[in-house]
C-alpha cells in the first residue's frame, strides 16, 4: 500500500467514526428530548388530575356543608320542584318569589312563556335561592313545545324516520345549547309515550295497544291491573 492509499484510508476511517459519533449524539439527544417530552405530559397530566381532584373536593366539601346546613323541612323541600309559567302576569311572578323564598324548593320546571321572559324569571329566582336551583323544563320536542318565538324542531316520530344518526346528535347538542341558553339544566326529553288503551280514540297511538291486544292470549287487563310476568 502506497503512503496516498495509507492517508485515505485514515480520512475515511475518521470520517467515519466522526459520522458515527455525530449518530450517536444525535440519538441521545433525541432520547433526552423524547424522555423530557413524556416528563413534561406526564407533569401536566399530574396538574390537570390535581386540579380535577381538588375542585371536585372543594364541590364536594361545599355540597355536604351546605346541606349539612339545611333544617329537616329545607331538605325535604330540595326534593322538590315546582312549576312556573313566564307568560303569567305579575301575581304569578310575586307567588314564585314567595315560594323560593318560604318554601325553598329544589327547583322549577317551566312550562308556556317566552325566552327573554323566562331568562329574566329564572335569574330573579335564582338570585332569590339561597342553594342553587335545578332548573327543568317540559320540551320534549325543543323549546317551541312551550316557548313562542323560538327555532322550531321536527317531532319524535319524524325524527325516529331519519338515517343519519350524526343529524340527530346535532339536534340533540343545539337542543341543549338553547336550553342552557335560557337558564334550563334539565330538559325533561327525549321521552317515549306509549297509549296502552285500546279505547282511547283521540290519538293514533291507540294503535299500538290494538296490536298488543290482539297478540294476547289473555283479556286486556284493566287499569291498575298491570303485573310484571316472569
Amino acid at each position: 500500500m502506497d503512503r496516498q492509499s495509507e492517508h485515505t484510508d485514515i480520512y475515511l476511517a475518521d470520517e467515519i467514526g466522526r459520522m458515527e459519533a455525530e449518530q450517536h449524539a444525535l440519538h441521545r439527544l433525541g432520547s433526552v428530548q423524547i424522555g423530557r417530552g413524556k416528563q413534561l405530559i406526564g407533569t401536566l397530566l399530574c396538574l390537570l388530575i390535581s386540579a380535577g381532584v381538588c375542585g371536585q373536593e372543594r364541590s364536594s366539601t361545599w355540597v355536604d356543608s351546605t346541606y349539612r346546613s339545611l333544617s329537616l323541612e329545607e331538605k325535604v323541600a330540595q326534593l322538590m320542584v315546582l312549576p312556573a309559567y313566564s307568560n303569567k302576569g305579575s301575581e304569578h311572578r310575586l307567588r314564585l318569589n314567595r315560594e323560593n323564598k318560604e318554601i325553598r324548593p329544589g327547583g322549577f320546571i317551566f312550562f308556556q312563556g317566552g325566552p327573554g321572559r323566562q331568562i329574566r324569571l329564572v335569574n330573579q329566582l335564582q338570585d332569590s335561592a339561597r342553594v342553587p336551583l335545578l332548573i327543568g323544563i317540559d320540551a320534549e320536542w325543543g323549546l317551541d313545545m312551550r316557548l313562542d318565538s323560538v327555532m322550531r324542531f321536527p317531532w319524535a316520530m319524524t325524527l325516529g324516520a331519519v338515517d343519519d344518526s350524526s343529524l340527530l346528535y346535532e339536534l340533540g347538542r343545539e337542543w341543549g345549547r338553547q336550553c342552557k341558553r335560557t337558564g334550563v339544566n334539565w330538559n325533561f326529553a327525549p321521552v317515549l309515550d306509549l297509549n296502552t288503551n285500546p279505547k282511547n280514540p283521540s290519538s293514533t297511538h291507540g294503535v299500538l295497544a290494538k296490536l298488543l291486544q290482539a297478540s294476547s292470549h289473555e283479556p286486556w287487563p284493566s287499569p291498575g291491573a298491570w303485573k310484571m310476568r316472569e
